[in-house]
């Protein structure tokens, strides 16, 4: 837990310069330039995780994991870099004809590099990680993130263009290079010694990454070859304000709980413990602000964003309740992996692709950018159900302790959705006091409903357990100085 608070930090800190940035560029470009530079990512993106064999999980996993590992981890990680550089300069051609965006051409010629620096950084970082030295994981993220929102905004104050917002990804990962051999002194060499041992790890865990990635980017794909750079642009923006609040403990939390859940999983019943205390702060946490978000969505965009983003509105809402869904499913999905079911895991990723494509390109071919939002919700619940089934099938968690995570976080959210449905309508202020008002009341309503039921249920030992024990620590220490 510790561990995660670090990692949750450096995450929050990380997406907070990200905020600060989007806000900023979105006044100061078109939506335009985000969908074209959205476009140019999705294409690196495809070709990192086409090449990507998940050393850093198999290095967590391992648990004598030594110096020949991490060699022969960073030069599969510089051979994936050279390999996705090398098809995104030659696929260009192909990329800017299915866009039909003749400026992705230029773009793309320079974010192909991206996935090449990527490879050069030092592999020893994973001891942050591994070793559950999140705070140094802290700073290593926050000032390579520091650097790339420094040159962007600055360039965009300058170029007003999309060109800001390329020097940027590759000056920040460019100084993450460099800062990851300054904060670790292990120092990689070109070995493939176990290279057979982490491949057989990888096989099915690559499948699950390539899944995973179109999965969650296919929907872009559709975007911005069906409606253009503008429409793709709104999408994007919107997907990613959507999961601030939940990746942001999501992520963070991952990186703590894989390492942390692999060291105990042969203990099933710390393990079952382990899962009833992150399960219950994920539900407590991030269902109410998935949820918030889903019912401010207007006012969100109108004040961060300006009025040129209005048409990001519609699917916000969808992908804000999608991100919900994503969390609840989150824990158990970490978990099973550490026990190594990653096969599993992978079937349900692909199943889920599978009817997504189905459902966008075969039988609904018209729909908007709302309908293929409503699409990824659907399918995020189903994928909910046969991963809480599985876990249950396999007597790692029981039907009750999943009940007991969420029955409270979901009671204290209808109370919230009804307050503010009501208040809303009657609600004829500026906008920005409209969503201050609006965010408090829910967040006093959802505080004091799931606090309140936990008290009338004889305050169990449970995820509000750790949030009362939490904010009493942080009221003593205030009181003491």
């Amino acid at each position: 837990m510790r561990g995660a608070t670090w990692s949750i930090a450096m995450r929050w800190a990380v997406r907070g310069i990200g905020l600060v940035s989007t806000i900023i560029l979105a006044r100061l470009l078109m939506p335009a330039d985000f969908g074209i530079v959205a476009m140019g990512m999705i294409a690196v993106g495809l070709s990192d995780v086409l090449f990507d064999f998940g050393v850093n999980t198999y290095l967590i996993r391992k648990p004598n994991a030594d110096d020949d590992d991490f060699h022969t981890a960073w030069s599969l990680s510089l051979l994936q870099g050279l390999a996705s550089t090398a098809l995104l300069l030659t696929s260009i051609p192909l990329a800017v004809d299915y866009f039909s965006e003749p400026r992705l051409g230029p773009v793309l010629s320079c974010l192909a590099f991206l996935p090449l620096l990527r490879g050069l950084e030092n592999i020893g970082v994973v001891h942050f990680r591994k070793q559950l030295q999140l705070n140094r994981d802290f700073r290593f993220f926050v000032y390579k993130k520091l650097a790339g929102f420094c040159l962007t905004v600055s360039l965009a104050f300058t170029l007003r263009s999309y060109w800001a917002l390329v020097a940027g990804a590759l000056g920040g990962t460019g100084f993450g290079v460099l800062l990851s051999y300054r904060m670790q002194g292990f120092r990689p060499r070109f070995r493939l010694t176990r290279v057979r041992s982490m491949l057989s790890f990888s096989s099915w865990l690559l499948l699950r990454n390539i899944g995973q990635y179109a999965q969650t980017r296919l929907d872009r794909f559709i975007v911005g070859e069906r409606f253009g750079s503008t429409e793709m642009g709104i999408y994007t923006i919107a997907s990613e304000v959507s999961e601030m609040p939940t990746s942001e403990l999501l992520a963070p939390m991952g990186r703590a709980l894989l390492p942390g859940l692999s060291m105990i999983q042969h203990d099933r019943e710390r393990l079952r413990k382990a899962f009833r205390k992150a399960f219950g702060v994920v539900a407590a946490v991030v269902i109410p602000t998935g949820a918030g978000m889903a019912l401010v969505s207007e006012p969100i965009v109108l004040v961060f964003l300006g009025e040129n983003w209005r048409p990001a509105v519609a699917p916000l809402e969808m992908l804000a309740l999608t991100g919900m869904t994503a969390a609840v499913y989150y824990v158990p999905a970490v978990m099973l992996t550490a026990l190594g079911h990653v096969r599993f895991i992978t079937l349900l990723v692909w199943l889920q692709l599978i009817a997504f494509v189905l459902l966008v390109a075969v039988f609904f071919p018209d729909s908007g950018l709302r309908d293929i939002a409503g699409f990824r919700l659907g399918l995020g619940a189903a994928l909910a159900a046969l991963i809480f089934g599985q876990a249950v099938f396999l007597n790692t968690v029981s039907i009750a302790d999943i009940i007991a995570g969420l029955a409270r976080p979901f009671l204290a959210v209808l109370g919230m959705a009804a307050i503010l449905l009501t208040l809303g309508p009657h609600l004829h202020w500026p906008v920005l006091w409209k969503l201050i008002v609006e965010v408090t009341a829910g967040a006093l309503c959802y505080t004091a409903t799931l606090f309140g039921s936990w008290h009338l249920a004889g305050r169990p030992d449970a995820a509000e357990t750790l949030l009362a024990n939490f904010l009493s620590r942080q009221l003593t220490r205030r009181r003491h100085r």
